[in-house]
């Protein structure tokens, strides 16, 4: 039991710290974007070549590295994105007017970029875990699954999200999303995310005490349950930013950041 918790403790923690610096590190000024990329792409190549060496673990060790190396490939992902570098051929507000599919042609212009970089990513990652530990790819794709759940609940609708997080340079993106309501498809996402959390969660519960299969599903199960919160949280009034309150004395001033009147922050229309 110890073992399991102390797990648990660790994904939790490593998702808080990692969320933190990636939000931290793309709301400096903009001089600071090429440092940022230069540091975040050095902990990349460590990441990749950490990956290649948990693969051949077979003690729990191993888990525990694919986990923090997947993370920091995600959170290099994210950072780029954040910093505006790999979004979407679209990066302007929402126009008036726009409804049902040209809506989502729209949102989905505005980060196609990105989500392709994550899928590469993901088969990057599992050829380099190929026919080894599968901490790192798991990770991954436990956390895109669940990210890409959330940008879809988002677009159709949450009555609660934390926007002020976001840089101002893609302040845009807060016109794409359905505000003021809630719709079928959060409901079924929690049901979604509770499923997947236990499983993972049987998965660990059925392996030995302190082995890799334990390790990897508890932290599989601890991102999954990471996730099913902020799901959550798009329903109750509750700023999940506050969980990061440390970043918003450095919130990004950049001048070049994309412009955008506050009329166009209205509710979007599926």
């Amino acid at each position: 039991m110890a073992f399991t918790i102390l797990t648990a403790v660790f994904a939790v923690f490593l998702w808080w710290l990692s969320t933190g610096v990636v939000f931290f590190a793309t709301s400096l000024p903009y001089h600071t974007v090429k440092p940022v990329v230069a540091v975040s792409s050095a902990a990349l190549l460590i990441a990749l070549t950490a990956i290649v060496e948990s693969a051949g673990m077979t003690g729990p060790l191993g888990a525990f590295i694919g986990f923090t190396a997947a993370i920091v490939v995600w959170g290099w992902c994210e950072a780029l994105f954040l910093l505006g570098i790999v979004t979407g051929p679209n990066r302007e507000p929402l126009p008036d007017g726009m409804h049902g599919w040209s809506r989502f042609r729209l949102a989905t212009g505005t980060l196609i970029h990105h989500e392709l970089l994550l899928v590469a990513a993901g088969l990057l990652i599992l050829m380099l875990a190929a026919g080894g530990a599968m901490a790192a790819p798991l990770t991954f794709g436990t956390l895109w699954v669940m990210r890409l759940s959330a940008k879809l609940n988002l677009f159709a609708g949450a009555a609660n999200f934390s926007e002020e997080i976001a840089p101002d340079r893609l302040r845009y993106l807060a016109t794409y999303f359905g505000r003021a309501r809630t719709t079928i498809l959060l409901p079924i996402s929690l049901i979604g995310g509770t499923l997947l959390a236990v499983h993972f969660g049987m998965m660990a519960g059925e392996a030995a005490t302190g082995t890799l299969t334990q390790a990897t599903y508890t932290l599989l199960c601890t991102i999954a349950a990471l996730g099913i919160f902020e799901h959550a949280m798009m329903m109750i009034p509750v700023r999940d930013g506050a969980l990061w309150t440390w970043i918003f004395a450095v919130k990004d001033t950049d001048e070049t950041a994309t412009e955008w009147d506050s009329g166009h922050a209205r509710t979007g229309d599926t």
